[in-house]
This record gives C-alpha cells, structure tokens and sequence, in this order.
C-alpha cells in the first residue's frame, strides 16, 4: 500500500461507445492486486475507423506509463457470459450505496431499487419473497393449540413435574433461616440440661 506500482490510473476506450463504466474512478495498481474494470458498449463509436482499443495511462515508479490494448469486437459479441451482467450491476449497486451514504438523495435511492428489480438482487431496498402456489388451507379457517415453552437450556422436563407435588414437597422442606433457629433452640435447650445437671451434683 505504501509503494503502489501505478498511481493516476486512468483508461478509456477509443473506437467503442462505452458507458456505465465501475468503478468511475480507478484507484492505484498494488503488486498483485489488479484493478477490474465493467462496463457497457454498445457498438464501434460513429466515425472511428480502425480496431477499438483500450488505453491504460498512469504514473509508475520510472514515470509515465502507457498501455494500448486491442479490443476484438467480434469475439467479445460472439460471447455470452450472464454472469457479467449481475457483477457489473453488483459494483454499480455498491457505488451508487456509497454515494448515497455521502449525499443522502433520494436519486441513488431509486437508483439501487430500479437495479434490484432489474437484475433480481438483494440490496438494501429489494428483496426476495416466496410465493407458494399450493392453498395449504383452502377453508380459511384458523385451529388454535396450545404449544409449550421449551425449558431452558440444562433443564430437563423432571424439574416441572406435578405442581401439586411439587408445592407440597416444597411446603415440607425447611427453608434455611428454620434450620437456623432449630439449632439455636437445640443449643439453648442443651446449655439448660447441662446447667441442671451441675447444680444436682453439687447438692448431691
């Protein structure tokens, strides 16, 4: 990212009518990572003779730098990839997102919907939605049920039970704090068994 291989890319096409081109401004070439270009044509530009060509300008590390690339019209119109058409949709969708973040106008917003509907993609304001052409309830008539509550995840169905059961083996049980003042009786009961005991054996 530091040292890039080509800074101010800049390409346009001679002898071809080329529009809607993404990304509309090219950002620098890093070693390995090319920079791919979509767009349409149309057909060879009105009054351009020869082969359609792409050129490639920029500035690199030994100065400026110029590419010329043929463009065979022929074999790229004998050629049918449908993929293409929804990558090229997918970039414009996303830039067309990033200007409306920046810019806020409803026209990127009409934009990304026209583009989903057209291409069949899910954007921010175009989804998919499943029709099902089989009437699973010709009647119309609703049945009510009454459905459980999962238990909890580590509890098993035992810890329900009978409620009747349930509060009764609750109700027999001895909360803690009861525990506690038994033991304390226990323990005062006992001091007075032993303090009677003491005073027989001094009047004996």
């Amino acid at each position: 990212i530091e040292s890039p291989v080509l800074t101010s890319v800049q390409a346009r096409f001679e002898g071809l009518d080329v529009y809607d081109v993404e990304p509309p401004q090219l950002p620098d070439v890093l070693a390995e990572r090319p920079v791919i270009v979509f767009g349409k044509w149309r057909a060879p530009a009105a009054g351009r003779h020869g082969q359609p060509r792409l050129v490639v300008e920029g500035q690199g590390a030994g100065g400026p730098y110029r590419q010329e690339l043929p463009v065979d019209v022929q074999a790229a119109a004998g050629q049918d990839e449908p993929a293409l058409r929804f990558l090229w949709a997918r970039h414009r969708i996303a830039s067309l997102s990033d200007q409306e973040a920046l810019t806020g106008g409803d026209a990127q917003k009409a934009a990304i919907t026209r583009l989903g509907l057209d291409y069949s993609l899910l954007t921010q304001y175009t989804s998919f939605i499943a029709v099902d052409q089989v009437v699973r309830n010709p009647g119309g008539q609703g049945a009510t049920s009454n459905q459980p509550s999962p238990m909890p995840e580590g509890v098993t169905d035992r810890a329900v039970g009978d409620a009747s059961a349930l509060g009764a083996a609750v109700a027999s049980t001895p909360e803690p704090e009861t525990w506690a003042a038994m033991l304390v009786v226990l323990a005062v009961l006992g001091a007075q068994l032993a303090r009677r005991r003491q005073r027989r054996s001094y009047t004996a």
